[in-house]
Parts: C-alpha cells; sequence; structure tokens
C-alpha cells in the first residue's frame, strides 16, 4: 500500500471503530483530539488499538528548531518522523503508528512478526548445536541427529516467523518442513538448508523412533554439523531486528492466485506464501 492507501485502511478499519466504541462506552470524550495513534497486530492474537497516552515506545523525529537540555518537547517541535520503535514487551507486534506533528500525519508501518520469538528460537538453536557438535566427537550419532534436527528445525521455523501468516507459528513438525520447502522452491533460502531439514527429519526417525535403520557415518555427521553451521549464520544475517530507524524491507517471492494483466494493481488476496 501507499502512505495514504495505508493511512485510509488504518483510519476505516482500525481507528474509527475504536473511537466509536470508546464513544459509545463513555471511555472517550466527545471532541477529544487524537494526536497520536497506534494499532498492534499479533499473530496470535487479535489487533490493538492504542490513542495519544497509550501509546508506548521510542520515537525518532527531526527537530523543527533547536531544543535545549531539559526543555519540554511537543508535537509542535517536532517534523517529519522516522522511526518507532516499540517497548520490549510489545516485540512479537507488527504496528501503524500516527502521530501529528507541526508538519502534518506522519506514519510509521513496521510489519515484522515475533523479533522476540525468533530471539528464542535462535537462543535454543544454539544449545541443541553445542550439543550436536558434543555427539559427533564422542561418536553418539543418535544423540547427533536428534539434536540436529532440534536446531535445524528451530532455525527453519525463525527463519519465517516474521512472515505475515499465522501458520508460521505451527509446533507441527511436518508443517514447517511443508511451508520451509515452499519457502526454499521460491529461491527465499538457500535449498541446501531445506534438503537438510528432510534428511535429519529421516534419520530422527530412525535414531530416536527405531522406525528404520540408522544409517550416518562420522563423516556425514561432520557435514551436517558444518551445513547447520552455516544455516544458523544465514538465519542471522536475514532476520529482522528491532531498531529505531528505517530499514530496507526484505523482499521475497510469493505465488500468484490468479491471472493477472501487466500494470494490473495487486491485492493482498492476489498472492499467497504457502499452500
Amino acid at each position: 500500500m501507499a502512505g495514504d492507501e495505508l493511512w485510509e485502511w488504518m483510519r476505516s478499519v482500525h481507528l474509527e471503530p475504536e473511537i466509536a466504541r470508546r464513544l459509545a462506552t463513555g471511555d472517550l470524550e466527545e471532541g477529544s483530539r487524537i494526536w497520536f495513534a497506534q494499532v498492534l497486530f499479533w499473530q496470535d492474537r487479535p489487533p490493538q488499538v492504542r490513542l495519544n497516552e497509550e501509546v508506548q515506545g521510542t520515537l525518532q523525529a527531526e527537530a523543527r528548531g533547536p531544543i535545549e537540555k531539559g526543555q519540554e518537547i511537543t508535537t509542535e517541535d517536532m517534523g517529519s518522523v522516522s522511526g518507532f520503535l516499540l517497548p520490549e514487551a510489545d516485540g512479537d507486534a507488527a504496528h501503524i503508528t500516527m502521530l501529528v506533528t507541526a508538519t502534518g500525519p506522519c506514519l510509521v508501518f513496521d510489519a515484522a512478526y515475533n523479533t522476540l520469538r525468533i530471539q528464542s528460537q535462535l537462543k535454543a538453536a544454539d544449545e541443541f548445536l553445542k550439543i550436536a557438535a558434543v555427539a559427533v566427537e564422542h561418536g553418539t550419532l543418535r544423540a547427533f541427529a536428534e539434536n540436529a534436527f532440534g536446531a535445524c528445525e528451530l532455525l527453519a521455523s525463525a527463519e519465517l516467523l516474521w512472515l505475515p501468516d499465522k501458520r508460521v507459528m505451527t509446533r507441527k513438525h511436518m508443517t514447517v518442513r511443508s511451508f520451509y520447502n515452499q519457502w526454499a522452491k521460491l529461491e527465499n533460502t538457500d535449498l541446501r538448508f531445506a534438503g537438510l531439514l528432510n534428511r535429519l527429519g529421516e534419520l530422527r526417525a530412525s535414531a530416536r523412533y527405531l522406525r528404520a535403520d540408522f544409517e550416518l557415518g562420522n563423516s556425514e555427521a561432520s557435514e551436517i554439523l558444518s551445513l547447520l553451521g552455516e544455516m544458523r549464520d544465514h538465519v542471522e544475517a536475514v532476520r529482522v531486528k528491532r531498531t529505531l530507524g528505517n530499514r530496507v524491507p526484505r523482499g521475497y517471492r510469493v505465488i500468484a492466485t490468479r491471472d493477472m494483466r501487466a500494470g494490473e494493481m495487486m491485492t493482498p488476496g492476489d498472492a499467497q506464501l504457502f499452500k
């Protein structure tokens, strides 16, 4: 969406209904001025609208003139807004934030979900990776397969969690594998990493559940461990990090859901991430 379209969507879909609700319940007085507004979006709960003093976070804006230390700053002292960082407690939310300054309404949009969850998953993956490395050293390859799979699945999931599709929150092994394979086929990640997740899923079935002969040698285990390290570095490099200033959005490929003519405007329903 362009800026005007984004504002119109935020206003009509989220702000006006919330303002009407508050007026009806007496939580907002008629004629109240709205100068700060925000809509938070989570993958696992409904959106939340915050107004004026309810909006919390760190703002980055242009100063319209000199400001002395200790001076009280109002919106009249601000020009264009270039960034807004949610507080730590809201780190898993995407958001649209609107602030009325001296130069007019300013919008900040951050579409990345689950930045805190991604951090947690990477930390957990690192623990599994450490144990997998120890298992290779000691030749306990069934334990290696189990821990390597745990690390790989956490990494694959972490790479997907920021996307605007609540299905990426799944804990089901086969769904994570399916989504990550589709992500790789669209060339959004290295095909080797999807292949690694598939291979470790097969090894885990025989290593832990004894469903087939367990066939893994030290050489392949060392190769897997090395590729897991590459995958860890990749996920760290591409993950969305919490930041105050604007960042270049990460592009990715999606699947078209209908035929479109050249120059035709796309809408959210015209593409999907996963089948």
